[in-house]
């Protein structure tokens, strides 16, 4: 019988292919996937993901034995791979998928690499643009190029100045759907100019962007989340955006009150992730919310909440349940617990069909506490379920 010893990885289609190698995490796990055929080579050279993290080539030549005097030696060889991995896949005639560069203390002659890469990349269409590259002194400015980025889906920068002449020239950011700024310096004109140049806009989030004193997004008809994180300088959010169902805002400084709030337009606007101190007119600025994730600092002793549309809440306290005040008579799901890591994700939310109480304890309690839990399962609210996770002392 003769031996059947035809190569099917071969013969798999080459956006197959890709798509399995977009599961690889490393430099080293791409060349290894490379030597299983000529026609992978082939593919590996033209894999339009390019993820270029300083960390994961370290682990790479620090596997590999190869010995590395300093670490400017270590990041010039890094720096070098990543100029001739760009220059030798935007030889060929294929587009660029993703861009990813996490790095750190880049120098002069880095810096003039990394715009070298991003120019070339940017003519080749990229659609999903990752750039994170702090230095010491002063922050890696994007160059100009990035505004005429026409074929960008996605972009997260962090720590990373915006070009110098988005006040000035056209923005061109014509597909853009996801937007993250991390550590970016930002204000008010800025991301008025972002998002007004951005008409598909879909998701922005604005990470710790000193600067920013108030957070404005005007006739914005296809934006749908938002995400702001914000110190005490911070004033004011005012969106004007239909279509926005998801709002997160996160007090970083956790200071006494919350910034004043206009988001009575947003009539979509069903689900609020706060963590902060001091949420007060619940009522007129959430009108329709139905799903609430509510973080409170260890000071915070008290709470008292008022809504006729709340399904959800999950909050996360050191209160004690008998100085929570809840008036919600639609709740369905009132979710408690003192758990540093817990957080919320707004697909994880499953409305139960009746209302249940879920208590997610973490401290040893003592007696006493059962009297606060039957002064708190005495009030407005009833549950019909109960489940609790506590730890007693005896």
């Amino acid at each position: 019988m003769e031996e059947n010893i035809t190569d099917r990885i071969s013969e798999l289609p080459g956006f197959i292919i890709h798509h399995i190698l977009s599961y690889l995490d490393s430099p080293k796990e791409l060349v290894r996937m490379s030597v299983l055929s000529n026609y992978w080579f082939e593919l590996t050279a033209s894999f339009p993901i390019l993820d270029f993290d300083f960390l994961k080539f370290e682990k790479v030549i620090e596997s590999s034995g190869i010995l590395i005097d300093t670490e400017k030696d270590k990041r010039n060889m890094f720096f070098k791979y990543v100029e001739y991995t760009v220059s030798r896949f935007c030889e060929q005639n294929v587009s660029v998928h993703t861009f990813k560069l996490v790095t750190f203390f880049p120098d002069p002659s880095d810096v003039e690499i990394i715009d070298r890469c991003l120019g070339l990349i940017l003519e080749k269409g990229v659609k999903v643009l990752v750039i994170d590259v702090p230095q010491h002194r002063q922050m890696y400015r994007v160059p100009n190029i990035l505004l005429s980025a026409y074929s960008l889906t996605s972009m997260k920068l962090r720590k990373c100045e915006l070009p110098s002449s988005l006040m000035v020239d056209v923005v061109r950011f014509k597909s853009l759907k996801v937007l993250h700024l991390d550590a970016v310096p930002l204000n008010e004109e800025m991301i008025k100019r972002l998002t007004t140049s951005c008409p598909f806009l879909e998701e922005l989030a604005v990470d710790h962007c000193y600067g920013l004193k108030r957070f404005c997004v005007h006739r914005h008809l296809n934006l749908q989340q938002v995400e702001v994180s914000f110190g005490r300088e911070f004033e004011s959010i005012d969106i004007e955006a239909p279509n926005l169902y998801y709002l997160s805002l996160y007090d970083c400084d956790k200071r006494g009150s919350p910034p004043s709030m206009n988001l009575t337009s947003c009539k979509k606007l069903t689900k609020l992730c706060y963590r902060g101190k001091g949420l007060t007119d619940f009522s007129s600025n959430f009108p329709f919310l139905e799903d609430l994730f509510l973080e409170l600092p260890n000071r915070c002793k008290r709470l008292t909440l008022s809504s006729h549309s709340l399904r959800t809440i999950l909050l996360r306290s050191k209160c004690d349940l008998g100085k929570i005040d809840i008036d919600a008579p639609n709740l369905l799901l009132f979710g408690f617990t003192d758990y540093s890591h817990f957080y919320f994700r707004k697909e994880m939310i499953s409305v139960p069909s009746k209302a249940c109480m879920e208590w997610d304890c973490d401290d040893f309690i003592k007696g006493h506490w059962f009297q606060k839990l039957r002064q708190f399962l005495d009030k407005k609210i009833r549950f019909r379920d109960l489940k609790l996770r506590i730890s007693c002392e005896t």
